[in-house]
């Protein structure tokens, strides 16, 4: 077979050009229809120029070479053209050399490490042949070659951008086309990927691309190329020229196959014209959204991620519209990224097909369609609108369905997809065409007025001619959350005008109104955040999260990130002026002063992977920030404020940024440090009345290395000195030295009224709150060493009580009262046993020095319900009275009785469990104990305390709801002989709550376990349980039984199915189930080859119905 003769040629002869300048003057004209003002470089001295060019991102330049060596030229020119001082452009390579895809990779990889940009990939021997194909002017200038392409030639008659040469998701149809034999048919919607395929069909010279109607053209190509097979593109369009080839094969006896590709809708047509059995016709069924992306990177579009969202959006798994759009990026200009991205290219690439292909009135009901957005509209309300019969409209809708633009949702309801398609519609045929289609009409009777609106909104944005008032009109008058979130989103006027007409939907449209008038939505938001005490890590609705979430999704490196904190600060000063109090903003200055960044996105190829990305701003832009603290200095300069907390918070957040693995550069700390040194002094003549302001300002610069002179108060000082640093041993040495101050302050105090040094460490208590760690805190040490240094407690208990001073104070001073049996000691115990706030040491006093037995006695256990944490700690810290112990086991809170269990298993060595409470605590192990290590542990030991817990658990109703993993019953069960599970299996409560575990475990791997089950009537609710298991060696012993018993196949199989909570990635799921399942039916048992054959059919049919949600998934 010969390939196209003058393709050939222009191979043949390419290599022998000698005239360079001629070559570099044809290269630029070829390549000028893409690259529209490319000119040749003139001159001798050209500074590694061959040509040059601009666009809307820059100039760019062009490097061309005939040398053999193509990489040694272009590393030549451009450090020529770096050497002469040129800058750094786009480039283009172009060459009469043929380069494999891993020299052109070289080429690309080489330019980037030049500090170029590659603007397009390597044009090539091969894409220069295929421009001088279609172009006879350099034909014969350059070449000497005069003709027109042949009509069988190795390139398709649609010139069609060939800027990925990598087969990707399309392997099994090319070989399907390589492996089968006679006449083929190849179908698919219009970017399906029918030309790629036939294509590298071409070029592995297994056949020729038909590009003439003539028919003696045809005849003569035939005769003289002696092609294998003949590929016809768009066959649909093209039958006579079939009808030719056939009566040619047959007349003149050639060997020749017809491959052809068409439409689905005319697929039955032309196979019928071919004379094919199904078997002989393949329809391309659309990609992944990840072969996508892997597509487009082979395109050479590297990102960012947003664009990849936007192809797989727009291509729905059409590798054709995908190539087409990140062509359209690719050396374009920004205008045509813009039409990318708002979906502009894809229309005016599928216009011309839809009419072509349909008829002119195609895309005028696609438009009516559009209006209805995701909710669509009917085929009855299209033909009412536009006076076609409803039979006209439906058949339209169906070649428009097999043209992949539309989706049916049901009940004769159409949508247009992809959804960027929509406001171009939308707008070219409601808002711009001469006869424009009445909007009311759809308004009035569409399933939902809303989605009408919405993509109305759409269109606006698109550049739809409509007055602001209507749309407003058109928005209120739905008033519809999800109307109302597309209307803000879609510019900063609309967002301002919700925000003055619906005020209470902010919160609920914080995202959108963030967006697109972030400065005006702020003071809303934190307005709404006044009196909202929840944490902001642990509510993602928070007003102040929304608006933090919002400033830190902003990515350094790209302006947003300064531009963000900015405007919330400007927004802060709004909100003072119109009143807002000082301290509720203030709560924004952690925000403003973040030097971090977090967002979360969704991976264009796999929709449910999402990607964290959080780290650092640059250094570059850290000062800017340090900017911002002097702004907040100066508008807190002679303003009262109290909200010390969230400036402390924003300080430790911009001094000590999380770097995470990397560490911080040597620009980020200068930047760090000089703000340190400049704002902390500044902050402290602000805190000079706050000693814990001053403490914690004071260890922030000694973190940086410098003194901060301030005078705090020496009391405080000592209280609560600040965590200590430094090594191990200097950190307990400095801890102890500043113990023994407390101590020595004590002394002091203890010769003082109890109400003013009581008055002294509560004030000292309350500054410490405005620390962000307060920690150590010495006022259980004073307290401590006082009530040994006193020699009554009274005194010193009634000032703290009285003064409502921190609970842990009293401890000691009633502790010591205890110990000494002071007068009234068991009076003022009572008193404290009836305060909530003094509850937690009253009890731990009564439990120590008080028996079990006395009424006081009685009443602290009684209340150990309200702590039972505190059960814990005296069980494992004292030696409690047997008594006590007893009524810990006993007690009528289960949370009390667990946390007794516990101090009393993590002491077991040090004080073993008195003999005489071992019946009372096995009860309660059995009963009460949920703590898994626990419990393996102790039946590892006692068998016969397995079988007790088994007994239980098999007939108990679980009325407090206790939870054991899994491993617990199989640690209860593991011990436990084959007939003494057939025993236990037969005390098993037919509503217990763990009765389905028990079972499942107790059968284990046993035919005889499993016979027992089954002859039990008592269980038949559970007779199915050992059947969830995935099909193994003990499935298909036991699945015989069950049928035997009367178990259906379809229960046996759901059950089966059903047994798997792996979290397994679909659709691989489904495939590897359908495997199992098609091994099994080969089973010798006849039983479990029926078993089989459902699985698989049901497996199968999840699989289908996976797919279908995930393409309708793709169509929302």
């Amino acid at each position: 077979m010969n390939r196209d003769p003058l393709y050939d040629k222009i191979i043949e002869r390419l290599p022998l050009v000698t005239d360079h300048l001629l070559f570099e003057q044809c290269v630029c004209s070829l390549l000028r229809a893409h690259w529209p003002n490319l000119i040749p470089a003139t001159g001798g001295d050209d500074a590694g120029v061959d040509g040059q060019w601009s666009n809307e991102s820059g100039r760019g330049i062009l490097c061309f070479t005939t040398e053999e060596n193509v990489l040694r030229n272009v590393t030549k020119s451009l450090k020529k053209h770096t050497a002469e001082g040129q800058g750094k452009k786009q480039v283009l390579v172009a060459t009469s050399r043929h380069l494999t895809p891993r020299k052109c990779r070289n080429i690309e990889k080489r330019v980037v490490e030049l500090g170029y940009t590659l603007a397009f990939a390597p044009y090539t021997r091969d894409a220069i042949a295929e421009l001088l194909l279609h172009n006879s002017r350099w034909l014969k200038l350059l070449l000497g070659i005069s003709g027109k392409p042949a009509a069988l030639s190795c390139r398709p008659r649609s010139l069609r951008p060939r800027i990925c040469s990598t087969a990707i998701g399309r392997d099994r149809e090319f070989d399907w086309l390589v492996q089968s034999s006679g006449d083929r048919l190849l179908v698919g919607q219009p970017g399906i990927g029918k030309t790629f395929v036939l294509q590298r069909f071409v070029d592995e010279g297994l056949g020729l691309f038909l590009t003439s109607t003539d028919e003696g053209e045809i005849a003569n190509a035939i005769r003289d190329q002696q092609p294998s097979s003949i590929v016809i593109e768009d066959a649909h369009g093209r039958l006579d020229t079939i009808e030719f080839l056939l009566h040619y094969r047959d007349q003149f006896d050639c060997d020749f196959t017809v491959v052809a590709d068409c439409w689905p809708g005319s697929a039955e047509k032309v196979a019928q014209s071919l004379g094919l059995r199904d078997s002989c016709v393949r329809s391309l069924q659309p990609l992944s959204d990840q072969q996508i992306v892997e597509l487009v990177k082979e395109c050479g579009i590297s990102g960012p991620n947003e664009f990849f969202h936007v192809v797989v959006q727009q291509a729905m798994g059409y590798p054709g519209r995908a190539v087409m759009l990140a062509a359209a990026c690719i050396g374009g200009t920004r205008s045509d990224f813009e039409n990318v991205w708002t979906g502009e290219s894809l229309a005016a690439w599928l216009r011309p097909r839809l009419t072509a292909l349909i008829d002119d009135d195609a895309v005028q009901i696609l438009a009516c369609f559009a209006v209805g957005g995701q909710c669509g509209v009917t085929m009855e309300l299209v033909a009412e609108v536009l006076g076609y019969p409803v039979g006209r409209v439906m058949q339209i809708a169906n070649d428009l369905s097999l043209g992949g633009v539309i989706y049916d949702l049901g009940n004769g309801t159409v949508s247009v997809v992809p959804r960027s398609l929509r406001p171009i519609l939308v707008r070219d045929y409601f808002f711009s065409s001469p006869a424009r289609i009445p909007l009311e009409s759809f308004l009035n009777q569409s399933q939902s007025a809303a989605s009408v609106v919405q993509s109305v909104i759409a269109a606006e944005c698109r550049g739809a001619k409509l007055s602001a008032n209507k749309l407003a009109e058109l928005v209120q008058t739905v008033d519809d959350i999800s109307t109302w979130k597309a209307y803000a989103y879609s510019c900063e006027s609309h967002a301002e005008f919700l925000l003055e007409h619906r005020p209470d939907l902010v919160r609920d449209i914080a995202f959108e109104l963030l967006r697109s008038a972030p400065r005006k939505t702020i003071p809303f938001l934190l307005r709404a955040s006044e009196g909202d005490d929840r944490p902001l890590n642990a509510a993602s609705d928070h007003p102040l999260r929304l608006i933090g979430d919002w400033s830190k999704s902003g990515l350094p490196g790209t302006g947003a990130a300064v531009t963000r904190r900015r405007i919330v600060w400007n927004a802060a000063e709004d909100s003072l002026e119109e009143g807002t109090s000082i301290d509720l903003v203030l709560q924004l200055v952690p925000i403003i002063a973040s030097p971090m960044f977090e967002d979360t996105q969704n991976d264009p190829g796999n929709h449910m992977q999402l990607t964290l990305r959080h780290g650092v701003m640059t250094a570059d832009e850290l000062p800017e920030i340090d900017q911002l603290w002097d702004e907040i200095l100066v508008r807190l300069s002679g303003v009262e404020f109290h909200n010390w907390n969230a400036i402390l918070q924003a300080l430790h957040s911009w001094l000590f940024p999380n770097f995470g693995a990397s560490a911080a550069s040597d620009e980020h700390r200068k930047v760090l440090d000089d703000s340190a040194r400049r704002i902390l002094p500044e902050f402290a003549k602000l805190g000079a009345e706050c000693p814990g302001v001053l403490t914690t300002l004071s260890r922030l610069a000694d973190s940086y290395n410098f003194p901060l002179h301030c005078d705090i108060d020496p009391t405080f000082s000592v209280l609560f000195p600040g965590r200590p640093r430094g090594t191990t041993d200097e950190k307990i040495d400095l801890q102890l030295e500043l113990q023994n101050d407390a101590i020595e302050l004590a002394r002091s105090w203890s010769e003082q009224p109890p109400a003013d040094v009581i008055a002294s460490i509560q004030q000292c208590i309350d500054q410490s709150k405005l620390m962000k760690d307060p920690w150590p805190d010495h006022c259980r040490v004073c307290c401590e060493e006082i009530s040994k240094l006193v020699d009554r407690q009274y005194p010193w208990i009634e000032a703290i009580i009285t003064q409502n001073a921190r609970a842990d104070l009293l401890r000691p001073f009633l502790m010591e009262a205890a110990e000494s049996k002071e007068v009234g000691w068991e009076a003022r115990l009572k008193q404290c046993l009836d305060d909530d706030t003094h509850l937690w040491c009253a009890v731990e006093v009564a439990l120590i020095h008080v028996s079990a037995d006395s009424e006081l006695g009685k009443s602290a256990i009684e209340k150990c319900g309200s702590v039972p944490e505190l059960v814990e700690n005296l069980t494992l810290r004292h030696r409690l009275s047997t008594e006590t112990i007893h009524a810990f086991l006993t007690h009528s809170s289960k949370d009390v009785v667990q946390n007794a269990l516990t101090g009393l298993w993590y002491c077991r060595k040090i004080r073993p469990i008195p003999s005489e409470l071992l019946p009372v605590w096995r009860t309660a192990i059995v009963l009460h104990c949920d703590d898994a290590s626990h419990l393996e542990e102790i039946f590892k030991s006692d068998t016969s305390l397995q079988r007790q817990w088994i007994r239980h658990w098999s007939s108990a109703s679980n009325p407090n709801g206790t939870y054991f993993p899994e491993r617990v019953f199989r640690h209860a069960v593991a011990g436990v002989g084959s007939r003494d599970r057939i025993e236990l299996l037969k005390e098993v409560a037919a509503d217990s709550c763990y009765g389905r575990r028990l079972v499942s475990l107790l059968v284990g791997r046993s035919t005889e376990a499993y016979e027992s089950l089954l002859s039990d009537s008592r269980l038949k609710n559970l007779h199915e349980v050992p059947l969830f298991r995935s099909p193994d060696k003990t499935w298909e012993a036991i699945v015989p039984i069950a049928r035997r018993h009367g178990v259906s196949s379809e229960r046996i199989v759901h059950n089966s199915r059903n047994s798997s909570v792996e979290m397994e990635q679909v659709p691989q799921k489904y495939e590897r189930e359908i495997e199992t399942w098609q091994l099994l039916t080969e089973h010798p048992n006849l039983d479990v080859r029926k078993c089989a054959a459902i699985g698989k059919e049901h497996a199968e049919a999840d699989l289908k119905s996976w797919l279908d949600e995930e393409e309708r998934e793709r169509f929302r």
